[in-house]
């Protein structure tokens, strides 16, 4: 995700700034979502009240507004079908004495297999649906076989993945997955609120250990 970009001209009062806009404007759509901003069109430009433009900005530079990229149906039936074998969806804690609950909370969508090949491909449909994630071999079985793992821990990473999985995701992983999207959307609604985004984690937790 960039940084938020435009072309400002001077403001038409005290409240208000025009920015004019052009090319794929997929981020400041979804950013004006977020924010909950109505801007007005005027020709090439997006006349905004100058309150809002900080809410903007930070919905695109702080990374919280996920823009999907349309994978081929076979490449997300594909990952979907092997993260149902092979995948593990989760909200998880570890011991901070800043946190204010004591933990800090962090969600995993993850795959591992000794397949490298299979591995590589799961990899690369992530990478062109632009879900950033960790590929490394993890570990080494009994027999000294490599394990390969790709982990993806971003909020907005995890929401993206589950998208692409869900649809063609079934039983107890489709079921984890559910959970674990919703977690990732409420996460980066709450911002920097981190207490309400431990207790929203710890809700979570306790759900998807009955799922």
């Amino acid at each position: 995700m960039g940084a938020f970009t435009g072309s400002y001209s001077r403001p038409l009062s005290q409240r208000n700034l025009q920015i004019e806009v052009g090319g794929d404007l997929s981020s400041l759509k979804k950013a004006i979502e977020v924010a909950g901003v109505t801007p007005t069109r005027v020709g090439t430009h997006l006349r905004f009240d100058t309150a809002d433009v900080p809410k903007i900005k930070a919905a695109m530079n702080k990374d919280l507004v996920p823009v999907f990229v349309e994978v081929p149906v076979e490449d997300a039936a594909w990952l979907a079908g092997f993260f149902d074998g092979e995948g593990h969806a989760g909200v998880h804690s570890s011991v901070d004495s800043r946190a204010r609950l004591g933990r800090t909370w962090h969600g995993t969508w993850e795959l591992a297999n000794t397949d490298k090949g299979l591995m590589d491909k799961a990899s690369q449909i992530l990478a062109a649906a632009q879900v950033r994630h960790v590929y490394r071999e993890a570990q080494r079985t009994s027999g000294n076989k490599p394990v390969y793992r790709v982990q993806v821990s971003r909020a907005r990473d995890i929401l993206m993945a589950c998208k692409i999985t869900i649809p063609y995701s079934a039983g107890d992983r489709l079921k984890r997955q559910q959970l674990l999207s919703s977690w990732a959307e409420q996460h980066l609604q709450f911002g920097h609120r981190r207490g309400r985004k431990g207790e929203l984690a710890q809700k979570f937790a306790t759900m998807m250990k009955g799922a």
